[in-house]
């Protein structure tokens, strides 16, 4: 990909590429293993376990002239167990059975009803072409 980026650049041409840490969202996973919709959401690899804000850099620097980099904490909350069900029933890495409310409705039985906060390193590469 990032080859690809940087064929495409013009002659001194910019990118930035962002990426999150792989342990983004650590929090959510806990909740929902604690709560038995997937007992193996904490052990399942990162959404972000090729590229991430760990290794963002040195790969983009394969291709790249990497001119900043800048790490930001990102903290999500969600406000209940609602606003959690419709972000976890949407996320590749979970493997969820039945529909939001259905959710909703375990994620209050087990663990409560919120809020939940969870943090993301996000990491954003500038770099230049060659």
């Amino acid at each position: 990909m990032i080859a690809e980026i940087a064929r495409c650049l013009a002659s001194g041409g910019l990118s930035i590429t962002v990426a999150k840490s792989p342990d983004s969202y650590r929090t959510l996973d806990e909740v929902i293993a604690a709560s038995g919709l997937d007992p193996e959401a904490t052990s399942r690899p990162s959404l972000y376990e090729t590229f991430h804000s760990h290794n963002q850099a040195d790969t983009v620097a394969t291709c790249l002239d990497v001119q900043q980099v800048v790490h930001h904490e990102h903290r999500f909350r969600f406000t209940d167990a609602d606003h959690i069900a419709e972000y976890a029933a949407t996320n590749p890495k979970y493997q969820l059975g039945g529909d939001v409310e259905e959710i909703a409705w375990r994620l209050r039985e087990t663990v409560g009803n919120g809020p939940l906060e969870t943090t993301s390193t996000v990491t954003y590469v500038v770099a230049a072409r060659r």
